[in-house]
């Protein structure tokens, strides 16, 4: 059994779809070198200690 042969690829250039990556990126932390993030719940101790 033969293959059929391809047509020529025509290349497609979809520049929205080239740089779709760059631009749906989350821009949440702009310096990767810096870290700010507010505590979620501020006033509560990370690990409560109980008296038994």
């Amino acid at each position: 059994m033969s293959k059929k042969p391809r047509p020529p690829a025509i290349p497609v250039n979809n520049p929205v779809a080239k740089h779709a990556g760059k631009f749906n990126r989350a821009a949440t932390f702009r310096d990767a070198r810096s870290y700010r993030r507010k505590p979620k719940h501020p006033g509560r101790e990370p690990f409560p200690i109980r008296a038994a």
